[in-house]
């Protein structure tokens, strides 16, 4: 059984639905074609016993006036031949077998009936087996080989003769009939089926039981009955085949129609194996399986390609954030190394020179060491941790921010607007460093005593910080990209003057606020030059106050 469902799994979806389709229609067939066979072989036994209890009581009365007469008078009517001469024409009676191999009924037990041995035929005069002149027309319509007999209640047998229709009959044939083999003693069916003595066909027995225990039975071939269900067999055989061939050629001629939308799926699905991401199935009805199928494998394959755009995206984003960090660590690398040099060599003769490279050497360390740090933060970001749950205020950290810009460059006038003291939820660190960035960006990119302005409030439940300068602004084609790791405005534009960065103070920016839910732009400020605006969530503290109270 397991080989056999491995070969049916491995034959395609078309040859088994078919064969499940041939199978169940095999089935129904041979279900009809049973039940037929089986009502036409019981209307044919039916119609046998119908016969045999028709001619019963003939043949009973007609064999025990035989033996009845043969008791009292010791003559066998069956045996004596009498002929009668009417001008040219003669008639002879034909000779009609009276007994069976059992015998005649012993002469010292009568047989049953009324004691006289003769009948009464019209006007009452005594005939001599009169019964044996009326035949009935059942007994006309009995198959020829038709055997009856008659046995007391002890089962002894009485008489026994062949049936049919006598003018059809003669004794030559009478003789030549094969005979059932009836058993001795007689089972308790009322019908059953015995083999002929000769072994040659069957017969179906029909007994009938008088109240004196007297048993008629009447035994009928059914060679012809065998005949006509062999035939039945032989067209349901042809008409199932013939149905299952014709249903064959339709259901998968059929099924090759409904599942041509499935190969055309799987087609459209090798070439998306095959490297052809764009590519789509093509929809069927959405109500059917197949055309849910199609939507199913498109809307899995849009998001696939997608996932490959955001791979292919991230994979070219690392190349050039590698490649970036390892240029500007490259060049501070390479000063820390020359002053190193030329410090061993001893190619730095005097104090004053050896002062320089120590310079030199402290600025590119400290420029690696900020570079470095910036990128363990955005690592850091990347990770995508959980904020931190403490409550921020965002005024105190512009406070302190203004005043470190102050300190950093005295030429300038930094401004700070408070419209409240909105409270987020963050890390206060990690905000901080928002501020210091912005206004350090904001300094390193304008030229010398522009003015800078910060301002924070809140609107429709965020807080807002914003940072306004006075210099040329930023791009709008830039504008996307300014907050980009690496990024750095190229030309000679008085933002990309000042201290050298490695262009990852705004990436780090917007990598912070969007940690906590927020979001940075960049747009143009009142004063002409670039606004860099931080949204942040405001936290509900109207349940707190209500509790103070």
């Amino acid at each position: 059984m397991v080989a056999i469902g491995r070969v049916i799994k491995q034959r395609s979806l078309r040859a088994r639905l078919t064969g499940v389709l041939l199978s169940l229609a095999a089935i129904g067939l041979i279900a009809l074609a049973s039940v037929t066979y089986e009502s036409q072989r019981r209307f044919l036994e039916q119609r046998i016993d119908d016969q045999a209890q028709q001619v019963a009581p003939f043949l009973k009365q007609q064999i025990v006036n035989i033996a009845a007469f043969k008791y009292y008078t010791g003559i066998d009517p069956t045996k004596t031949t009498s002929s009668t001469k009417s001008g040219s024409s003669a008639s002879s009676s034909t000779t009609a077998e009276a007994t069976d191999a059992a015998g005649s009924p012993p002469a010292a037990d009568p047989p049953p009936g009324d004691g006289t041995g003769t009948s009464t035929n019209g006007g009452g005069a005594a005939t001599p087996g009169g019964g044996m002149r009326r035949f009935p027309q059942g007994a006309r319509d009995l198959a020829a080989g038709s055997y009856g007999q008659v046995r007391t209640s002890t089962g002894t047998v009485i008489g026994g003769k062949f049936l049919g229709d006598p003018s059809e009959t003669t004794s030559d044939e009478t003789s030549q009939l094969a005979k059932p083999k009836l058993p001795k003693t007689l089972p308790k069916a009322d019908q059953f089926t015995v083999d002929s003595t000769t072994g040659d066909g069957r017969f179906r027995v029909n007994v009938s039981r008088d109240p004196q225990g007297v048993a008629t039975i009447i035994a009928i071939p059914v060679g012809n009955v065998t005949d006509q269900l062999h035939r039945l067999l032989l067209v349901e055989g042809i008409v199932i085949i013939g149905i299952l061939l014709v249903l064959g050629l339709v259901a998968s001629r059929l099924v090759r129609v409904e599942l041509a939308p499935l190969s055309h799926i799987a087609t459209d699905a090798d070439a998306i194996a095959a490297g052809d991401l764009a590519r789509r199935v093509q929809e069927e009805a959405p109500g059917t399986e197949v055309g849910r199928l199609g939507v199913a494998l498109n809307a899995m394959l849009g998001r696939i390609e997608e996932a490959f755009a955001e791979r292919k995206a991230s994979e070219d984003k690392l190349r050039r954030f590698l490649s970036d960090a390892s240029h500007e660590l490259r060049t501070p690398l390479a000063s820390i190394r020359g002053y190193a040099e030329l410090q061993r060599t001893g190619m730095i003769a005097t104090d004053e020179e050896r002062l320089v490279a120590v310079s030199r050497i402290e600025e590119q360390a400290a420029r690696m060491g900020t570079l470095v740090e910036d990128l363990l933060a955005l690592a850091r970001l990347d990770e995508e941790r959980a904020p931190a749950t403490d409550l921020v205020e965002l005024a105190a950290l512009a406070r302190d921010a203004v005043a470190d810009g102050g300190s950093l460059d005295a030429t300038r006038e930094l401004t700070l607007d408070l419209d409240g003291d909105p409270l987020v939820l963050g890390q206060e660190a990690k905000l901080r460093q928002v501020f210091t960035n912005l206004l350090g960006n904001a300094i390193a990119h304008t030229p010398e005593g522009t003015p800078i302005a910060v301002r924070v409030h809140t609107d429709d439940g965020f807080a807002v910080v914003d940072v306004d300068d006075a210099g040329p602004g930023v791009p709008v084609e830039a504008r996307t990209k300014i907050f980009e790791r690496f990024h750095r405005e190229a030309g000679g534009t008085a933002r990309t003057r000042g201290p050298a960065g490695a262009g990852l103070g705004l990436a780090v920016v917007r990598g912070i606020v969007e940690s906590h839910g927020g979001l940075v732009t960049v747009t143009d400020a009142p004063t002409g030059g670039a606004r860099f605006s931080v949204r942040l969530p405001l936290v509900d503290t109207s349940d707190d106050a209500g509790d103070e109270e």
